[in-house]
């Protein structure tokens, strides 16, 4: 799998093999109402999933300097 995997909402129920269990899986959605249809079903079938909130440059920004500490912190990619 590369850096992401576009799966439509309504093919989601299907395709969820294609997903890994132990990643986080990212709903960036320019309609929040799917995604968080998508994060509610992917979390009913045990995956950890989260929406991108501020876009792509918004996560670059948290992953830069102290704040990246606290925010895999607040992710659960690392631990405290």
């Amino acid at each position: 799998m590369g850096f992401g995997l576009q799966i439509p909402l309504n093919e989601l129920p299907k395709r969820l093999a294609e997903l890994p269990k132990e990643k986080i899986i990212v709903t960036p959605s320019p309609h929040k109402d799917r995604s968080s249809i998508a994060i509610s079903y992917l979390r009913s079938k045990g995956y950890n999933a989260r929406y991108l909130t501020d876009g792509l440059i918004g996560l670059a920004e948290n992953l830069r300097g102290e704040n990246a500490k606290y925010f895999l912190e607040d992710t659960g990619m690392v631990k405290p």
